[in-house]
């Protein structure tokens, strides 16, 4: 079946999910998440139904549910403080829900952010991008940079990092990078063996502005 929302397509029997043209990356448990909150929507689904549904007679911290909900969010581009799409419902679990207001917009103007390494950088508006060394939104051509490496979904006021199983890893002041983590303005994330630095700008129809990096303490 194929679910539309928000310029998304859900298409369940390719087990893809698209934004436009461009595949946007799940884990396998995280799509099966999405596919049963859309097929359900506008229904709420407890977090017990969805427990049992996504690790059937396994038993699991109901921490790793809020992890995976964490992950759609970020693919999708959804606040947690302002969700358009998945609404946590209090005390019970979660609901799908399309809220009635215009996407955010994609274009140059207002809050966007930048991707820079040695003496590249690369703009990065609201939406999702995918890292790596093949043909993708943000492309380093490093041998230690797996073709399909990270994720980085921009939304309104934030910047998220997602590692995609790479062979080399993503760190951040030395430490591994696990799961979806959020971004400050001037953290620097090695990719591979790649420094990137990740900082927030605010454009305008003539003009641009750097922000002020945060400080930042990389250890080696």
């Amino acid at each position: 079946m194929r679910f539309e929302f928000g310029g998304f397509v859900l298409d369940t029997d390719a087990r893809e999910l698209r934004h436009g043209t461009r595949p946007v990356r799940l884990s396998p448990k995280a799509f099966h998440l999405l596919e049963l909150l859309v097929a359900a929507r506008p229904r709420a689904l407890g977090k017990p139904e969805l427990m049992q549904e996504l690790w059937p007679d396994t038993f699991v911290v109901e921490a790793n549910l809020a992890n995976l909900i964490g992950e759609v969010r970020a693919a999708l581009g959804d606040p947690t403080h302002d969700p358009r799409f998945v609404r946590t419902v209090h005390r019970f679990g979660y609901a799908f829900v399309e809220a009635d207001r215009p996407a955010p917009r994609r274009s140059g103007k207002g809050s966007a952010w930048q991707a820079r390494w040695e003496e590249r950088s690369v703009d990065l508006p609201q939406g999702t991008h995918i890292i790596g060394r093949g043909d993708q939104s943000i492309r380093i051509d490093a041998l230690s940079v797996s073709r399909e490496h990270a994720q980085v979904v921009v939304s309104p006021g934030r910047l998220t990092y997602q590692d995609l199983e790479s062979k080399n890893g993503s760190f951040r002041h030395g430490e591994p990078i696990s799961g979806v983590v959020e971004v400050a303005s001037g953290d620097v994330i090695t990719i591979g063996s790649v420094d990137v630095t990740f900082v927030r700008v605010r454009a305008s129809a003539s003009t641009q502005s750097v922000e002020r990096p945060a400080r930042s303490s990389r250890r080696r």
